[in-house]
């Protein structure tokens, strides 16, 4: 099965949450191979951040604005395109929310990764699987 992973970067990676990028991807391998690996990040990204994340493996996508609709528009392309099995979202926003719920329709299988802290609950009962990392 192939693994796509999308990463909402700012709404993720701040000082109050801590992700741990290789239980990340360690979670996504479980479910087939990992194919697509995106983070998208603001122009508020510092080049310590983009040279980590580039390191750890993931293409990185810098916005001008918010991140949340070339997020999606690159997973829906993803699913519409059959490219992927698996949709996996690290984010604890319900902006994608629609995307989930035709994902699903697909046949996708949909998992959000979360860190548990301002984790949304529609999210926790929108998507096949919920997997909380520490």
């Amino acid at each position: 099965m192939n693994v796509g992973l999308f990463i909402d970067g700012p709404n993720m990676l701040r000082k109050d949450v801590h992700v741990n990028m290789d239980k990340v991807i360690d979670t996504c391998k479980q479910f087939g191979k990992l194919t697509v690996k995106k983070m998208y990040l603001n122009k508020h990204a510092t080049e310590g951040l983009i040279h980590a994340m580039r390191k750890e493996g993931l293409d990185i996508i810098i916005t001008k604005y918010d991140v949340d609709i070339p997020l999606a528009l690159d997973a829906s392309e993803a699913v519409f395109s059959d490219r992927i099995d698996v949709l996996v979202l690290l984010t604890r926003d319900t902006d994608y929310l629609p995307l989930l719920i035709e994902a699903k329709k697909r046949g996708i299988l949909t998992v959000v990764i979360g860190i548990g802290m301002g984790f949304s609950v529609a999210l926790k009962h929108t998507a096949d699987r919920v997997i909380f990392i520490k």
